[in-house]
């Protein structure tokens, strides 16, 4: 299983576009109000939008290059910090906007940011947990994707190497992991920056390290033809698992460990390898449409400020706009097609100042332009 092919010189460009459709997806999910019907569909055959940032973390690995404790903080840097930065700029921003609104107060405020760094589980054991009818309550319910991720890498760089090297190891060690989150699952665990959701994570990690061994993503690995057929099978494949087993996209939402079973754990990790098969092979067909292909690699290159922007532009639109968020689990009958400007309008909004706060960085601190990705 050992590979050791240079790393190609060039970016995969349809990684980052890939990436763009990706977290565009999170922020039509977050955003708009589908019928029952239509939501179904959608997390049918999109819920592969998350595990694929999982996956894509695996496949750019390369074994060797660094020791535990290096990547562990290199990762720490990229993730951490931002969301550390990001946090404490739209918190205060949202605190003096609801206030103004006479909404919530400082503690309201102090309140969700203790509970968004704790994570649910510890913040309801010391009573901070914050509902999501608080004005704060869905600000940055996003985290928890960068928590998850956090905690999967602790796991995914400790074996990485070891399953890496053959074969035996890689299924011995993917099988043990997902035996630890089915134990998880069956026990109902839920733990602090999902720590229950690491192993499932690290081997998604794993299987998309194999993926990139092997450069089955990279284009002229697999002839044409039979990459198109591929494609096809594993949309199909994908699309029969995913409305057989539609709690596995509970995972999605960062859910995993309430009410689903075990194969909802393999599932998952399914759709991951499937899901990131069929988006990156998508993208290099938009790869070609330019202008499209341009926007979307954006988006790409900065997900991570997208995914962290993103909210607070919809929290503050959908009270512009009078938009009541229906909850989670009730059925609907019909769509709500303000949500659909809340949804373009957000992703406006979050570019324009994802673009000012770059321009900001660039004069300030200079040097090359460095984009945030997940």
């Amino acid at each position: 299983m050992d590979d050791t092919r240079a790393k190609p010189k060039t970016r995969m460009l349809e990684q980052d576009i890939a990436k763009g459709i990706a977290i565009l997806i999170v922020v039509f999910v977050h955003s708009v109000q589908l019928r029952t019907v239509a939501m179904d569909w959608l997390v049918a055959t999109t819920g592969y939008a998350m595990p694929f940032f999982f996956f894509m973390s695996g496949y750019n690995y390369r074994p060797g290059k660094g020791s535990w404790g290096q990547n562990v903080a290199k990762r720490a840097r990229q993730l951490l910090l931002p969301m550390l930065g990001y946090s404490l700029a739209v918190y205060f921003v949202m605190w003096i906007y609801f206030a103004i609104r006479q909404e919530a107060t400082l503690m309201d405020c102090l309140h969700s940011f203790g509970s968004l760094w704790l994570t649910r589980p510890l913040a309801q054991k010391v009573g901070l947990n914050v509902g999501m009818g608080s004005p704060f309550g869905s600000l940055m319910v996003q985290a928890w994707f960068l928590q998850y991720m956090m905690a999967g890498y602790l796991i995914f760089y400790f074996v990485a190497d070891y399953a890496l090297k053959n074969y035996g190891r890689f299924f011995s060690v993917n099988f043990a992991l997902l035996c630890v989150t089915c134990l998880f699952v069956h026990r109902e665990i839920t733990l602090p920056w999902g720590i229950h959701a690491a192993p499932l994570l690290a081997s998604i990690m794993l299987f998309g390290a194999l993926f990139g061994q092997k450069k089955l993503l990279h284009k002229g690995t697999i002839p044409t033809r039979w990459n198109t057929l591929n494609t096809l099978a594993a949309f199909g494949i994908y699309l029969t698992f995913g409305l057989a087993f539609p709690k596995a996209g509970q995972f999605a939402a960062g859910m995993l460990g309430h009410d689903i079973g075990y194969w909802d754990v393999y599932v998952t990790l399914l759709a991951a390898i499937l899901g990131s098969y069929i988006l990156v092979n998508v993208s290099k067909i938009v790869e070609k449409v330019k202008p499209l292909g341009a926007a979307l690699r954006w988006c790409g290159e900065n997900s991570l400020a997208i995914l962290l922007l993103h909210n607070a532009f919809i929290k503050v639109l959908n009270n512009l706009f009078q938009v009541q968020r229906r909850p989670m689990g009730e059925r609907i009958e019909q769509t709500n097609w303000t949500t659909v400007l809340v949804c373009v309008l957000s992703i406006l909004c979050t570019a324009a100042l994802t673009v000012v706060i770059k321009a900001v960085k660039k004069r300030f601190f200079g040097g090359k332009e460095k984009h945030e990705s997940t």
